[in-house]
């Protein structure tokens, strides 16, 4: 039974929690390169998550200096203790 209207396996529209801003901060350096950006910190827009080995983050952001942009942060399982990965990244605001 799927709750929520969502796709098994897809991308759900998530609340902004601190442990996503967390994930957001400590991987700025990360995300500048993927977008090309210079920034210094980002806020979150709007977050979606997808549960695979591991979480999907899709995140849709606004740098301290005004920029939007798309980022999709992978974060393995816990009992791995590999750190999370800037997968993808772009100029604007889009969904999964």
């Amino acid at each position: 039974m799927i709750v929520g209207g969502g796709l098994a396996g897809g991308y759900q529209s998530v609340g902004v929690s601190q442990h996503h801003k967390d994930l957001v901060s400590k991987n700025i350096a990360k995300i500048n390169t993927a977008v090309g950006g210079h920034a210094t910190s980002y806020t979150i827009d709007k977050a979606w998550s997808q549960v695979v080995a591991g979480t999907n983050y899709h995140f849709n952001l606004t740098s301290n200096d005004n920029h939007k942009y798309t980022v999709t942060i992978y974060e393995p399982l816990p009992h791995t203790h590999s750190p999370a990965e800037v997968s993808s990244g772009s100029v604007g605001h889009s969904g999964p």
